[in-house]
């Protein structure tokens, strides 16, 4: 069946118009690069995580979600973090499914050796048994804007995208969960539910 598919998309590509047409060419070729030097970067989290400071060994306590400050992010921003809206359709969803089993709310953890990171006790998409840790670390400070050169190669591209994000790094025990170039579902959903909670107290405020 291979040669077959390789005649029917050739005479797609010659005769069909693209399927998607971009909007902003120079937008989307500089997140192409910035995907492309974060494919190869090191998961710092990940490295503290499995060796020090927040080792095995590293004491957490679990909080209530009011006692802790988060970033209160965009739905662009959103979008920037999980390059696209895949991952956040797939949150929304998983974040309903793990909500209703367990009472509507996460366990939230955070540690003396930082006040920008949190662990997160999360369920498996797969199965029902399964747990995750999630980390991700954050800040609280006001981010700069992205204002780069598309001169610049790609790894100082990648780094000035990066300033603007409030959040700054993110591991999950899943196994493509040390990805540096988006993140897992698991800890999408964490994020869009701090998102979605952050948006209930604006409206009560």
């Amino acid at each position: 069946i291979g040669p077959y598919v390789k005649i029917v998309t050739a005479a797609l590509n010659c005769f069909r118009p693209p399927i998607f047409k971009s909007s902003d060419p120079q937008k989307e070729e500089k997140l192409a690069r910035i995907i492309k030097a974060r494919v190869k970067a090191n998961n710092h989290l990940q490295t503290s995580v499995e060796k020090k400071p927040l080792n095995s060994r590293c004491k957490w306590e679990q909080i209530d979600e009011t006692q802790i400050d988060f970033p209160r992010m965009t739905e662009d921003e959103l979008r920037e973090l999980c390059f696209g809206v895949y991952q956040i359709k797939q949150a929304r969803t998983y974040a309903e499914a793990h909500l209703n089993k367990n009472d509507g709310d996460y366990q939230l953890e955070v540690t003396k050796h930082s006040d920008t990171i949190i662990r997160c006790k999360i369920d498996s998409r797969h199965s029902g048994t399964t747990q995750y840790f999630c980390w991700i670390e954050y800040t609280m400070e006001d981010v700069c804007s992205f204002d780069s050169d598309s001169d610049d190669d790609d790894d100082l591209l990648a780094a000035k995208f990066y300033e603007k994000q409030p959040i700054k790094a993110w591991y999950c025990q899943y196994t493509s969960g040390a990805r540096t170039c988006g993140c897992c579902s698991h800890i999408a959903c964490v994020i869009w539910e701090r998102y979605r909670k952050s948006l209930t107290n604006i409206e009560v405020d």
